[in-house]
C-alpha cells in the first residue's frame, strides 16, 4: 500500500514548475549540487535512486547534475515541492537563490490575478 508521501509525489504544480523552468539557467549557475542534494534527500524531496543518478551526472559536470536534480524536483518532487525546496536552499546556504525564487513565485502569483 502506498504511503501518504508516495501518493503526494508527482509533478510540481504548474505555477511553481514555471518558476523553476524560467530560473533553470540561473539555478544551474548558482547551485553546488552536493550541498543541496543531501538536504533534499534528508527532506524526502528526492529518493535514494535519484541521489545516485544526480551524483553520477555531477561527475560529468555540475550544471548537468543540477539539470537532472531540477528535473526530479519538477517531475516527481510532489505538487507542493517548492516550499521544501526553498527551505533546502536556505539550509544549504543559498539564501539569495531562495529569495529570488520566492520573488519570482510571487510575481507569477500576482500575474494570475491580473489575467
Amino acid at each position: 500500500m502506498a504511503t501518504e508521501d508516495e501518493r503526494s509525489r508527482g509533478r510540481m504544480n504548474d505555477s511553481d514548475y514555471d518558476v523553476i523552468q524560467r530560473n533553470t539557467p540561473y539555478l544551474r549557475e548558482q547551485l553546488i549540487g552536493k550541498d543541496i542534494v543531501d538536504i533534499m534527500f534528508a527532506k524526502h524531496i528526492i529518493n535514494r535512486d535519484q541521489v545516485v543518478e544526480v551524483d553520477k551526472q555531477m561527475k560529468k559536470s555540475r550544471p548537468e547534475g543540477i539539470r537532472v536534480l531540477l528535473g526530479f524536483l519538477m517531475d516527481s518532487g510532489g505538487v507542493n515541492a517548492m516550499e521544501p525546496f526553498i527551505e533546502c536552499l536556505n539550509d544549504a546556504g543559498f539564501k539569495h537563490v531562495a529569495d529570488k525564487l520566492k520573488r519570482d513565485r510571487q510575481v507569477t502569483a500576482d500575474a494570475k490575478y491580473v489575467d
